[in-house]
Parts: structure tokens; C-alpha cells; sequence
């Protein structure tokens, strides 16, 4: 069970199930949060749990889907108090359960994602170097944005604070997707390195992704779904920075 002993958390394995199924309460779940945040192991992993629940539910809601046998849900769940570690060699040994699950599943979603990485990469390229106007409207004006950019996109659209990932607000804009306007918010880190975040209502896969990590010439991203929208984070940064930065935009727009 979550708890916390002067500053050191105790999170186990079966408390980030709790809490990508959403079973834990608001305390608790703020507290797996933070664990994720400083732990991008255990982010990793949780995504990957993450993206093994999405594919058991999508399958399961088609009518031609095959049921799912029980001993390829053991194997993937069964084993949800042992430690993180060992969850980990448990996901990676349940490969071909995984595997079963997902059958049919992520070829179709993996081209759409490779599509998003690439729309928030070229998003990144033509705004991140821009020097003298790289947002339309600046952090002071951060709910002003938020409303511009919910109405010309049709989506709900908030504006995460970054600065426990080490970045800082800049602003955003409207920016053109192929058949639908997409939202983009910038922030900066003390470097001056720049990270771009996308939201894109064009998003067709066939329900929530797990994060996946994508690196471009110039830039790596971090994208994922959560079945209405797609969502991505770029910019020169490593894997570990990307994904940290992603949960923290996941949970952001999740508020």
C-alpha cells in the first residue's frame, strides 16, 4: 500500500496497477504520481502496463475479437506484489502472452503514432528555433490560450506547468494539422533548450496508447493517445527527460 515515511514513498507494484486502473484515491494516487515522476524506471514500466491494459480492452471491444485465455492474463497481471524489479523481468518473460493480446492490435496504431511523432517533430523544427516569435501568445497570457486554442481545436485544452521537470512556460499557438487545427505549447529549460508539446485531434487509432519513444534527426519525442486525442513532447532531450515530461503533460490535461 502507498505510504510515505519522512520523504521516502513506498510504492509497490500493485499500487501503480491501483492506479492506472484508477482505483486509488486522490492522496494516494498524488503520491504514485510523484514516485513515477522521480523514478522514470517505474514510469516506464507503469507505461507498459499501461499499453498491455489498453490493448486487453480495444480487443475486447471488437466483435470479431477472440476472448482472451485466462493464462495470458495471469501472465501479464498475476504477479502484482512482487517488486518493481521483478515485474519488469515478468513483462519482459510474458513477452509472447503480450504479444498474443496485442495481435492485430498495434500495427494499425503504430503507423498513426509514427505519423504523430512526426507532426510534433516538424512542429518542434519550425518553432522551437525561432528567436523572435516562436508562440502567438506569451505565459502571461496562459488562460487566454487555453480558450483559444479549446475552441479552434474542439478539445478541452490545459496548459501543464513544467517547472518540477526543469522547464519553464513560453507560450503556445494554433498550429495546422492535415485536416484539423492541432494545439502546440512550448517551454524552456535554463539551457535554453526548447520542448515542444502537441495536442492533435486528428488522432484515429483504436483507443489509449501506452507512451512510445521515437527519435528524429534533429529532435526525440514521446507520444501516446488516450483514444480521443494524440498527444506528443519534443525536443533535444534524452528518453528519461521526454518521459518525465510527458506524464507530467498527461496527467496536466488529465485534471
Amino acid at each position: 500500500m502507498v505510504s510515505q515515511h519522512d520523504n521516502d514513498m513506498q510504492v509497490t507494484v500493485e499500487d501503480i496497477h491501483a492506479y492506472i486502473d484508477g482505483e486509488l484515491s486522490d492522496h494516494a494516487a498524488a503520491l504514485v504520481r510523484a514516485y513515477l515522476h522521480e523514478h522514470p524506471d517505474a514510469a516506464e514500466v507503469a507505461a507498459d502496463y499501461e499499453a498491455i491494459n489498453a490493448a486487453i480492452l480495444s480487443r475486447s471491444a471488437r466483435a470479431d475479437a477472440l476472448p482472451v485465455p485466462e493464462e495470458h492474463i495471469k501472465a501479464v497481471r498475476g504477479r502484482r506484489r512482487a517488486p518493481l524489479l521483478a515485474a519488469s523481468v515478468a513483462l519482459i518473460a510474458a513477452g509472447a502472452s503480450a504479444g498474443w493480446v496485442a495481435h492485430g492490435m498495434f500495427s494499425p496504431q503504430t503507423n498513426v503514432l509514427d505519423n504523430l511523432a512526426r507532426e510534433t517533430g516538424a512542429n518542434w523544427v519550425t518553432y522551437a528555433p525561432d528567436a523572435r516569435r516562436p508562440v502567438e501568445l506569451a505565459a502571461a497570457d496562459a488562460a487566454q490560450l487555453a480558450d483559444w486554442l479549446t475552441n479552434r481545436t474542439g478539445r478541452s485544452v490545459a496548459v501543464p506547468m513544467l517547472d518540477d521537470q526543469g522547464f519553464t512556460f513560453l507560450g503556445g499557438r494554433l498550429v495546422a494539422g492535415e485536416t484539423r487545427p492541432a494545439a502546440m505549447l512550448m517551454y524552456q529549460d535554463t539551457t535554453g533548450r526548447r520542448l515542444v508539446v502537441l495536442m492533435s485531434p486528428e488522432f484515429t487509432g483504436d483507443g489509449p496508447t501506452g507512451m512510445h519513444f521515437r527519435r528524429q534527426t534533429e529532435s526525440a519525442s514521446v507520444i501516446w493517445a488516450n483514444g480521443k486525442e494524440g498527444f506528443g513532447v519534443a525536443g533535444p532531450f534524452s528518453e528519461e527527460e521526454l518521459r518525465r515530461a510527458a506524464v507530467a503533460v498527461r496527467d496536466g490535461f488529465a485534471l
